[in-house]
């Protein structure tokens, strides 16, 4: 980013068009015009370049992961009614009936080309139990607290290789407080069945 000015950026992990009905009320409630950053590899999600960039932002039609370039699968729902919400990189045999090939974005990357520390930079993350790495990767590379907010969807209980990051949703608020950066999570644990 080369403006030295205090930006709002919005960056949506897992985006969609949905995403961009929050960056276009602020404005219009707040005045606050946000550039949003989306990126997600979901074939069905469409080409958003041309809508976002209208918007002065960016599309990756990639999976933000830790590297780029990496190839990985992206294990896919059939169920139109989900709309690809329960795609992951993390595959589950009741869930996925097929996948695609995928390449990633090194997600800390994004964060360097399109934030700032000055900036306002509000972050929506729902990637299927790719969350963990995705933190940890932002945190080691000093880049976590640009976030002044987090929407976070979780899914440690989903996916038994990952249940040992439940603490981690209970202890984010926390480790990001003395960052200041605001912090919601939805743990999605009301809709497992018991």
């Amino acid at each position: 980013q080369a403006s030295s000015e205090r930006s709002h950026v919005f960056i949506a992990i897992g985006g969609t068009k949905k995403d961009l009905t929050w960056v276009d009320t602020q404005q219009e409630l707040h005045g606050i015009v946000y550039r949003p950053v989306l990126v997600n590899p979901h074939p069905n999600v469409g080409n958003l370049s041309s809508v976002v960039s209208e918007r002065g932002g960016t599309f990756y039609p990639n999976a933000a992961w830790t590297a780029d370039g990496v190839k990985k699968k992206l294990h896919m729902t059939m169920i139109p009614q989900y709309e690809g919400g329960l795609d992951s990189l993390l595959g589950n045999a009741d869930r996925h009936a097929g996948h695609v090939e995928i390449t990633t974005v090194d997600l800390a990357r994004v964060f360097r080309e399109h934030t700032a520390e000055a900036d306002v930079v509000v972050m929506r993350m729902d990637v299927e139990g790719s969350e963990y790495q995705l933190l940890r990767h932002l945190l080691v590379k000093g880049l976590l607290c640009r976030l002044s907010r987090l929407y976070l969807e979780t899914h440690a209980m989903m996916n038994p290789t990952l249940n040992p990051f439940r603490t981690f949703d209970v202890v984010l608020p926390w480790l990001l407080e003395p960052c200041g950066t605001e912090v919601y999570v939805d743990s999605n644990y009301h809709s497992i069945y018991e």
